[in-house]
């Protein structure tokens, strides 16, 4: 009797799945926000106290939604994620 996909794939190769690619997602967000850390530092730039607010909003608000996420999982509670619209800060 032949094996369906998921039979084939252990938990193992699930978690290094996981590992590859949640680390390689992880290392874009931390690029991107020192990107923006480089544009408030440059003299090139101005940023108001109202942009830097609105910034840190919109940063603030995908981590907690990330963190909230996460101890549900751990807890053992299940949870649906899906796409969401990701709207413009400014």
């Amino acid at each position: 009797m032949s094996k369906t996909k998921n039979e084939k794939i252990s938990n193992e190769e699930k978690d290094a799945k996981f590992r590859r690619i949640s680390n390689a997602r992880a290392k874009k967000v931390i690029y991107e926000l020192g990107r923006l850390v480089n544009m408030v530092s440059q003299p090139s730039y101005t940023i108001t106290d109202v942009d830097a607010e609105k910034l840190l909003k919109a940063v603030g608000i995908s981590y907690n939604e990330f963190a909230v996420l996460y101890e549900k999982l751990a807890s053992g509670q299940s949870v649906k994620s899906g796409k969401k619209e990701i709207k413009d800060i400014f």
